[in-house]
């Protein structure tokens, strides 16, 4: 074997597999995201993040390709179409805690800037994106807006396509025990 390859999973032979870097003893079945289109077809696809790559299915029904290689992990990674278009990009958050994207899955890291304002961004384990403009009545599968919930059960929002929109109190629920 080669071990100076990157590949998760590299095979001697029919019979033995080799198995570098993933993350192991770790049942990935139901673990995947599903509600993005990695290929632009049209039809959300499942994502698979291995520990040491990334992967998707199309439809859910086809044989899993390759995105990228990376370990980061469903837990730390969002997802959401946000550079114009039919893919699905990804996002997480760098040691400093702004938001960076990666175009279609496939494209390396940049900052992604329509949300870094200073004070204003918020940790991405809390934040989750949609395409919530009800004013927006095209077919586009663009994600427009942002959320997030504080503990005390207020929900904020923030509109992506201007970076000068602060988040905004839009309602709140609270647990009563």
């Amino acid at each position: 074997m080669d071990s100076s390859t990157d590949e998760a999973i590299l095979l001697d032979n029919n019979e033995n597999v080799e198995i570098k870097n993933n993350i192991t003893k770790t049942d990935t079945y139901s673990k995947y995201y599903s509600q993005c289109d990695f290929d632009g077809d049209g039809i959300d696809d499942l994502f698979l993040a291995t520990g040491t790559t990334w992967w998707f299915s199309s439809s859910g029904k086809f044989h899993w390709t390759f995105l990228n290689t990376s370990s980061k992990q469903l837990k730390d990674l969002r997802f959401g179409y946000f550079d114009d278009d039919d893919r699905c990009d990804v996002i997480t958050e760098s040691d400093s805690g702004r938001w960076m994207i990666s175009s279609g899955g496939t494209a390396p890291w940049k900052p992604l800037e329509q949300v870094w304002l200073p004070g204003a961004w918020k940790p991405l384990k809390d934040v989750w994106f949609g395409r919530f403009d009800p004013n927006d009545l095209s077919r586009s599968r663009r994600t427009t807006h942002a959320f997030f919930r504080k503990d005390n059960g207020e929900w904020w929002v923030k509109k992506l396509s201007d970076p000068a929109f602060d988040w905004e109190y839009v309602g709140g629920a609270r647990l009563f025990r």
